[in-house]
């Protein structure tokens, strides 16, 4: 058990994007809150939790000016053993960040900085409402895994300066595997897999935006996320009516494709019908 089960978006508006992230992508509520660090509101897909913050604190978000950082912020990767995870990290190369909450109670997290200072989370309780939750009281209304027609978290971007590092430190620590088009890897792009979840390690913007999203020629971090829909049609039809946006919607993509979206905020997303596939992974290794 050393899976990506959390990833963590920044918004403006908390009950906006509930809105938006539930009926779009069918993602179930299971908590919603205030707390003196943020404002913040959690989803679950049957598999992995997604979090909606707006930050209070700037010591909290990691970033500067934290009440004005819009989009994806970090990932967490459930554990069997924190302390040993942390040692590791630490002895890979991983800066420990603070810890969040109580140890004993569920959505617990040890936040560490990885070599290129990207932020992740290590969990051994579980994030509320996923399968594998170990510690906290469970929500009532968690969806089953796999519902006809519900999305996915498949996806994570990182932006690094050194995505190579970035990639061989998962590797070495969480034993994630490499995957990817060939077309796509070597020094810009490394794309890893925890068997569900795509991890990739993008080279920070510079010069050129990466996906049409620019924070800047020294962002580092979480980038963007993806999610896997069974049908573009129709949800394209609901991103519409959520006051999403589509950026992407070339015809020559491929059947593979990861299509570029916003959601109200202009939070940048790719979706795919077939992108995290076992076919489209067969023959990447």
């Amino acid at each position: 058990m050393r899976r990506i089960r959390h990833a963590a978006l920044c918004v403006s508006d908390i009950a906006r994007s509930a809105r938006f992230y539930s009926s779009v992508l069918d993602f179930v509520e299971v908590e919603r809150g205030t707390t003196p660090r943020a404002d913040y509101c959690y989803l679950v897909d049957g598999e992995c939790h997604l979090a909606l913050l707006h930050y209070a604190s700037d010591e909290m978000a990691g970033v500067a000016d934290s009440s004005k950082f819009i989009g994806a912020h970090h990932f967490g990767i459930q554990v069997e053993d924190l302390a040993r995870a942390q040692a590791e990290s630490e002895a890979a190369g991983a800066r420990f960040h603070f810890n969040l909450g109580d140890e004993q109670q569920g959505n617990f997290e040890s936040k560490y900085r990885d070599p290129n200072r990207a932020i992740f989370d290590l969990s051994y309780g579980g994030w509320g409402g996923t399968p594998t939750q170990r510690l906290g009281s469970r929500p009532g209304n968690v969806p089953p895994p796999g519902r006809a027609g519900a999305a996915s978290l498949r996806h994570v971007a990182v932006a690094v300066g050194e995505p190579a590092k970035s990639a061989a430190f998962f590797m070495q620590v969480f034993g994630f595997r490499r995957v990817g088009h060939e077309a796509t890897q070597g020094a810009g792009r490394i794309d890893l897999s925890d068997g569900h979840v795509e991890l990739a390690f993008i080279r920070s913007p510079g010069g050129e935006a990466v996906l049409g999203l620019n924070r800047g020629a020294d962002f580092t971090g979480t980038h963007h996320v993806g999610f896997s829909v069974s049908d573009t049609a129709s949800f394209e039809a609901k991103l519409l009516e959520g006051g999403g946006q589509v950026l992407d919607r070339s015809p020559d993509a491929g059947a593979f494709a990861e299509r570029r979206y916003a959601d109200p905020d202009g939070i940048v997303f790719v979706a795919s019908e077939n992108a995290w596939s076992a076919a489209a992974r067969s023959g990447r290794d």
